[in-house]
């Protein structure tokens, strides 16, 4: 990044790394340090490359510079080249290193829309590597600059980040910055199986295609809509069909057209009329016998009220999937699968007190344990006579079986205490856990009707 001065943000592959985590984040003398799993050098078709993009996004907003050089495009910073472009800045890349996707291949398209969106591109220096650029990309191929320098001259004069009062901010920002594009595959792809069967299915406001990708992955044909231009040119740019409409408005003219609706992350941007309003034209866009899903922050989420919900600048108020569930059944929309009914969950009551008397200390062991001896001490002439030749009185091995019988006794009682308080604190644990498993609750809500045929 060149401004001002510059800023470098240093991106390596580490295999100690996980697959879906950046390591080694660390802002060093003015270069920041980013590390990723080698699954991503190569340049593919997959959101989850793009575990970067939050870190590369967050110097944006920081830096603000006035040009963007990838000098190492790989699949894990490929997306960079479009984030920088769609956001304002002019970007510069270096041509690939590594291998260029096959022709034909989703991997191909995602790459070509890179390239296209380039301000500018110069050689890499590999002769095979810039070679196969130009024969892949041969309306770039005359524009091919020598060098970086020769880049940047292409762009001179570099407009001023802040005197053209340019800024990063605003959802687009949102969208590509806060938003774990490689994270939101994982956690919608359990939710394709909700349209198993379906033909054509409508995403409503859905920013950058996440689940439209996976749709298309199950074999299920799919559109979306979104209103941020931003999303809509990088959704497209991934060869997705995207309408850029108000989601409301796209609806009230798509009567009876589809037979799957997914609504991800929409309801909480609007007010309860708002909601209704939605609710009713959903019903109205589905055929019969459609099913349209909705997903949401679950408010019985802690993790959602306290880490994420306002962390989306246009987030209005969180919604119980029961009121959801009800809204839609007021618009003739039949229940089918509410994530609550479905995990089994169980809210407990959580007592003022502690579940455990933490005056009670552990029982101490009795101070003195009889300790019977043996062979038992003679009692009388007759005993100590028997003693010589080796014979123990019947006398004698009662005093010795009641020694035994008040150790056992005492024994006994000591751990019938030991008991008591583990089972005390068993049960402690069990009502900590069960309050503590809040914490574990999805923080989505998933809400599924269907419109009867």
């Amino acid at each position: 990044m060149r401004g001002a001065d510059e800023r470098r943000v240093v991106l390596r592959f580490d295999a100690d790394v996980d697959e879906f985590a950046v390591g080694d984040c660390r802002l060093d003398g003015g270069v920041r340090r980013l590390s990723v799993h080698p699954r991503w050098r190569g340049l593919g078709a997959d959101f989850q490359q793009q575990l970067a993009n939050r870190h590369f996004t967050d110097e944006l907003l920081v830096y603000r510079p006035d040009v963007i050089v990838i000098d190492g495009v790989t699949g894990a910073s490929m997306d960079m080249v479009r984030v920088g472009a769609l956001l304002g800045y002019p970007v510069l890349m270096r041509v690939p290193g590594v291998a260029l996707p096959p022709a034909g291949s989703r991997a191909r398209l995602w790459l070509a829309d890179v390239v296209a969106l380039a301000s500018g591109i110069y050689v890499n220096g590999d002769e095979a590597a810039d070679v196969a650029f130009r024969e892949t990309f041969p309306a770039r191929a005359p524009a091919l600059a020598a060098s970086l320098d020769q880049a940047l001259e292409g762009l001179q004069p570099l407009p001023s980040m802040i005197s053209s009062g340019r800024t990063v901010s605003g959802y687009a920002h949102y969208a590509f910055g806060l938003r774990d594009h490689g994270l939101l595959y994982r956690m919608q792809l359990p939710l394709a199986g909700h349209f198993d069967g379906c033909s054509e299915v409508l995403e409503v406001a859905c920013g950058t295609a996440v689940f439209i990708d996976i749709l298309r992955e199950r074999g299920i044909a799919a559109r979306g809509v979104e209103r941020d231009s931003a999303s809509v040119r990088y959704a497209r740019g991934l060869g997705f069909d995207i309408e850029e409409a108000d989601a409301l408005d796209y609806l009230a003219g798509a009567g009876g057209r589809f037979d799957g609706i997914y609504c991800s992350h929409f309801v909480e941007h609007l007010d309860t009329a708002g909601v209704d309003r939605l609710i009713s034209l959903i019903a109205h866009a589905l055929r019969p016998g459609g099913v349209a899903v909705f997903v949401f922050p679950d408010p019985e989420s802690i993790r959602s009220q306290l880490l994420g919900f306002w962390r989306d600048p246009e987030h209005v108020r969180f919604y119980h999937p029961d009121l959801i569930e009800l809204m839609c059944r007021g618009h003739g929309l039949d229940p089918e699968f509410h994530s609550h009914r479905a995990d089994g969950r169980e809210v407990v009551p959580f007592a003022w007190q502690p579940p455990l008397n933490a005056a009670a200390a552990v029982p101490n062991p009795p101070a003195a344990l009889p300790s019977p001896a043996f062979p038992v001490e003679p009692a009388g002439r007759m005993e100590r006579m028997l003693r010589r030749f080796g014979i123990i009185s019947p006398a004698a091995l009662r005093r010795l079986e009641n020694a035994f019988t008040k150790h056992v006794a005492v024994q006994h009682e000591y751990t019938a205490r030991l008991q008591s308080r583990v089972d005390e604190l068993e049960g402690a644990v069990r009502s900590l856990w069960a309050v503590n498993q809040t914490w574990a609750w999805d923080d989505n809500a998933v809400i599924r009707v269907r419109k009867p045929a």
